[in-house]
């Protein structure tokens, strides 16, 4: 797959991920990168190419957000791009690995291109990091793993469950919001909500649809919402209301 196609992908998946938990400051750090950073990310100001999207791909996969691409890729790159994406080894040992010299072409193969004349095969790379893979994810999905997971352990393997349901916004607000994380956040969860009104206010939407919407909402939770996002505009809005 090229970088493009993952990033729609993994987008979406990291956009999910900050819906569910205000935990900013691991991600960014397993993956190297500031919080801006990622910020610029979330608002698809640019994607996350090479090296941090291999990342987070492996990542998020191993929270436990569905990727079902990454069936598609061999085995070998796949755990392959699972040691690099938790630091139990660099691009230039995946280099020596898959016997090339081009830091883009190791990440071709991490992304599934076949290597064309490997040092190890799958069994032996297997047998030789294993218990380095199962320490380093086990210690960053403890780190990771969403307010609204539940946890199970499965012999040394640490596994995160999706449940796809809502965090309480309300109850993220009083503990994270008055930090940077939490600006974060709050900054996540309100962009998501533009395409959705995007797509309600269009010729796209029936007049049936946004009245069914209005009806789930409220009348008078329509109109307060309307009124604080006019209020945050400015601090000068604020506080003329």
């Amino acid at each position: 797959m090229n970088h493009e196609q993952i990033w729609l992908k993994v987008r979406d998946r990291l956009r999910l991920y900050f819906g569910q938990t205000y935990k900013i400051q691991s991600i960014s750090d397993l993956v190297n990168v500031s919080n801006n950073t990622i910020v610029a990310w979330l608002a698809d100001e640019y994607p996350a190419k090479g090296e941090n999207l291999v990342t987070l791909w492996h990542v998020l996969e191993a929270i436990g957000f569905d990727s079902p691409e990454m069936d598609d890729l061999p085995r070998f790159n796949r755990y392959l791009g699972e040691l690099f994406a938790f630091s139990v080894i660099g691009i230039n040992e995946v280099k020596e690995l898959c016997n090339v010299s081009n830091s883009q072409t190791a990440l071709q193969i991490l992304r599934g291109q076949p290597p064309m004349h490997p040092a190890l095969n799958y069994t032996e790379l297997i047998a030789m990091y294993s218990d380095q893979l199962t320490e380093k994810k086990r210690d960053a999905l403890l780190k990771l793993t969403p307010i609204s997971d539940s946890i199970s352990q499965s012999g040394n393997q640490t596994q995160a469950r999706q449940t796809n349901e809502p965090v309480n916004v309300a109850s993220a607000i009083q503990i994270g919001y008055t930090n940077d994380n939490g600006v974060l956040m709050a900054a996540t969860v309100l962009g998501q909500a533009l395409p959705i009104v995007r797509h309600l206010i269009s010729d796209e939407c029936t007049p049936a649809d946004r009245n069914r919407v209005r009806e789930l909402l409220g009348e008078g939770t329509m109109f307060e919402l309307s009124n604080y996002f006019e209020s945050l505009c400015s601090e000068r809005a604020r506080q003329i209301k």
